[in-house]
């Protein structure tokens, strides 16, 4: 089983790696979480809810085999998430 983590990982055309930077954690935490076999850190869940905008509970929640959020309002909300873009303040 997959979280939506990974499919809107996927869906951002991003690597484990890249995520991983982003979040500030390890490739290997990047990937139970994205498995759903880790419990997560507060810091870190406020970090993923940081790099996707969404709330911790849809960026966990389970997703069917094709990717697509069991959960109709998780569903919702993932198809809505963009990934952030980087603001030029110079």
């Amino acid at each position: 089983m997959s979280t939506a983590i990974y499919s809107l990982r996927l869906a951002r055309g991003q690597s484990l790696r890249q995520l991983s930077a982003d979040v500030g954690i390890s490739y290997e935490a990047i990937r139970r979480i994205e498995g759903g076999r880790t419990n997560v850190r507060p810091s870190t869940r406020v970090a993923l809810e940081r790099v996707f905008g969404l709330p911790f509970e849809v960026l966990i929640a389970p997703v069917n085999t094709n990717g697509a959020p069991k959960d109709a309002a998780a569903a919702v909300t993932a198809a809505t998430a963009r990934k952030p873009r980087v603001h030029d303040e110079s």
